[in-house]
């Protein structure tokens, strides 16, 4: 019996791997957060993690690797710094130990491990000056993990710690191969927080409407026609996402002057910072819409603050809508075409107190006098890195459509091939250090655009702009980026500045 069950199971994974070999496999893409606060987003070419440990040389293949983490082993150069400063924390002059103190205070808590070795030392002076860079560390706003003395690396549910014997991580960059130097990597890991939710898996009908009626048509959620229908999603979201649906509208509301049934009031319920609001869609056909916008903006509701007006969505044709939501952003697309890209203080909207929901914490879905289909409601995190509190003036932040971000100073004599969004489309060609902001609008068919002592334009860029690049240095090196992977280019004018991006 047992030899049977053998036979069985190797004829099993023997169809398996052939199945594998004939279906191409989508590359796993992998995240590597950087020292200098950049991250870097794509599929790694390095085929495997070689680490020395105490037991003996590992090697890890990139498939069954889940994190890696370099320590201060890695670290020689930053480490030989280090210590430099700690051993002038004692120096006989007084303005060589003030300035080492505030070099590694600047560091930040990275250095923390370090540092605490110091406060055992011999050296009263150091000793006590040491403790100092501990109690400003533990005050500081840097966000930075203490780097521990090995290289760690967590691969098949364990962990395994030593010497990663890799000089660089090869990855497959938006703008082509890339090689980081392990000492310039914080971490590399497989980035969780990219894992789509289908928000229709997570409802119950029966537990989650707040009024009107809601069923399922197989695997598609039905909103019947009511008043105010509307239904609670128990999910709260993170800080950044979006919101991809397919909905069908079935039956709409006869409006004064049309012979037919349009399309009415679709609310899509969102959260914007700490704020619950609606982003509506069509609302109002009765009185003077269809409308699109939030409902409410500083307390009115969408008729009186539209962002759009004019219909969207047509009886029984499928549409696909998508919400993005930033920390203080809101952009609208419906069927790839961008209805509204709002930029404002969150503290701006709210929810009409006839619409709440159970939770101000959730996600939510309504509509009013209309039916709909929902067929597919998905939500994907957008996890963007934060730029550091210590990027420099004259530095510029440039955020990727893939979720990369790098920083660094551009090559000069770079400039920006423009086509003004106007009648004549003139096509200028706009110096990059004169520049303050540029990014490419929801849609990703035009270029927002601030210049030096301009309000912000619009344009596209020029046809040529496809085989174009900016050149960044970079802290790790030079990167020639694809100006259309550039989602957006942020110039550092001032400190204030640094965390000032979305």
């Amino acid at each position: 019996m047992q030899r049977m069950f053998n036979v069985a199971a190797t004829a099993v994974f023997a169809v398996v791997a052939l199945v594998r070999s004939a279906v191409a496999v989508e590359p796993l893409v992998w995240q590597i957060d950087l020292v200098d606060g950049g991250r870097v987003v794509g599929p790694i070419a390095t085929e495997a993690i070689e680490i020395r440990t105490e037991f003996g040389s590992l090697r890890v293949p990139i498939e069954k690797l889940t994190e890696a983490a370099p320590g201060l082993v890695s670290r020689a150069d930053w480490l030989r710094r280090v210590d430099g400063l700690i051993t002038a924390l004692g120096d006989a002059k007084a303005d060589a130990r003030d300035r080492a103190e505030r070099e590694l205070i600047d560091i930040g808590p990275r250095v923390k491990l370090v540092v605490e070795q110091a406060t055992r030392d011999a050296d009263t002076e150091r000793r006590l000056r040491a403790r100092r860079v501990l109690r400003a560390l533990a005050e500081s706003k840097l966000a930075a993990r203490p780097w521990p003395q090995q290289d760690v690396v967590i691969a098949a549910g364990q962990r395994f710690a030593g010497k990663i014997a890799n000089g660089e991580i090869e990855l497959l960059a938006a703008w082509g191969k890339v090689r980081v130097p392990l000492a310039d990597i914080e971490s590399l890991a497989i980035p969780a927080s990219r894992r789509t939710i289908d928000l229709l898996g997570e409802i119950d009908v029966e537990r989650d409407a707040v009024s009107g009626g809601w069923s399922w048509d197989g695997g598609t959620l039905v909103a019947a026609k009511a008043n105010r229908s509307r239904l609670q999603i128990p999910i709260a979201p993170p800080a950044e996402y979006e919101l991809r649906l397919t909905i069908v509208p079935l039956a709409g509301r006869r409006v004064k002057g049309v012979d037919r049934e349009i399309a009415d009031s679709l609310f899509l319920g969102i959260v914007v910072g700490s704020q619950q609001t609606h982003v509506a869609i069509d609302a109002f056909t009765d009185i003077g819409g269809p409308f699109a916008g939030f409902d409410l903006t500083d307390g009115k509701r969408v008729h009186d603050a539209p962002l759009h007006t004019g219909s969207l969505l047509d009886l029984g044709r499928e549409a696909e809508i998508v919400v993005e939501v930033r920390r203080a952003a809101v952009s609208l697309t419906v069927d790839k075409k961008l209805v509204f890209d709002w930029r404002d203080d969150p503290k701006r909207l709210s929810i009409s107190p006839a619409w709440t929901y159970r939770d101000s914490r959730y996600l939510g879905i309504g509509c009013h006098q209309t039916s709909y289909k929902v067929r597919e409601f998905r939500l994907t995190p957008i996890d963007d890195a934060q730029p550091p509190a210590n990027v420099k003036p004259g530095e510029w932040v440039v955020r990727l459509g893939d979720g990369s971000l790098l920083i660094g100073v551009p090559r000069e004599k770079q400039t920006l091939s423009l086509r003004e969004a106007s009648a004549t489309g003139d096509i200028q060609s706009t110096p990059l250090d004169q520049i303050k902001r540029f990014r490419r609008t929801a849609d990703g068919q035009r270029v927002e655009v601030e210049t030096e002592g301009d309000k912000p334009w619009h344009a596209m860029l020029d046809k040529d702009a496809a085989a174009a690049t900016m050149q960044l240095d970079a802290r790790w090196g030079l990167v020639a980026i694809p100006l259309p992977s550039i989602r957006e280019g942020t110039r550092v004018e001032a400190a204030k500045d640094a965390i000032a991006t979305e």
